[in-house]
């Protein structure tokens, strides 16, 4: 398991950078800026969340994430800064990325919240927390609306992730087949709400009514 979070923790650091490397550029900020917001939104959420549980932030100790966040968002700038094909691509990237990012950074909360021996409410809340904490300071930095006030399925996946968690600790099923089945239905759900733009379309719905 040791193994299997340590993985985890890499890919969500690697998919998140990239993310808030995605929203730099559409305010075309210059180099500083979009590591910034790279770094912030991979560990962001991870700061948060330690500070709740009041130890000292993980990237403070392990410097590894804050590298690997670093290099990411300095890679992912330089390869596609350049073309326009590169910058689809970069699109397509970041949609896969956000949905793997939150799927793994549940999984990181929530086993936070289990290691410090919490109830349901406490784990749901660490495992949201790290999810979006560092995307709504992202957001923040650039003066839009944070994304989770925005799309209700985000807050919902975190919900149902935390809970699913909780549950296969508190029912002592295995903890690897638990890892593995959050990390199937929360990608997949948030795939398919990208896909088919679940989020635009209800709110269309909701522009009608008013």
């Amino acid at each position: 398991m040791a193994t299997l979070f340590t993985v985890i923790d890499i890919i969500g650091i690697i998919a998140f950078a990239i993310s808030g490397v995605s929203k730099a550029k559409k305010y075309k900020l210059d180099l500083f800026g979009v590591i910034t917001l790279g770094i912030i939104t991979a560990l962001g959420g991870g700061i948060i969340r330690d500070c709740m549980v009041d130890r000292i932030p993980v990237m403070l100790v392990n410097v590894r994430d804050f590298y690997i966040a670093f290099f990411t968002s300095l890679i992912t700038y330089y390869v596609f800064s350049k073309r326009r094909a590169g910058l689809r691509m970069l699109i397509n990237i970041v949609k896969f990325s956000d949905a793997l990012g939150l799927t793994v950074f549940i999984i990181i909360g929530a086993n936070v919240g289990i290691e410090y021996h919490m109830g349901l409410v406490g784990t749901v809340l660490l495992a949201t927390i790290t999810s979006v904490g560092g995307g709504v300071i992202r957001d923040m930095l650039v003066r839009e609306t944070p994304f989770i006030l925005k799309e209700e399925i985000y807050a919902t996946l975190c919900i149902i992730g935390g809970a699913i968690y909780y549950a296969g600790y508190y029912y002592h099923w295995n903890m690897a087949t638990t890892t593995y089945a959050v990390m199937i239905i929360v990608f997949v759900c948030r795939a398919l709400a990208i896909k088919y733009r679940i989020h635009e379309k209800a709110g269309a719905k909701k522009a009608k009514r008013r």
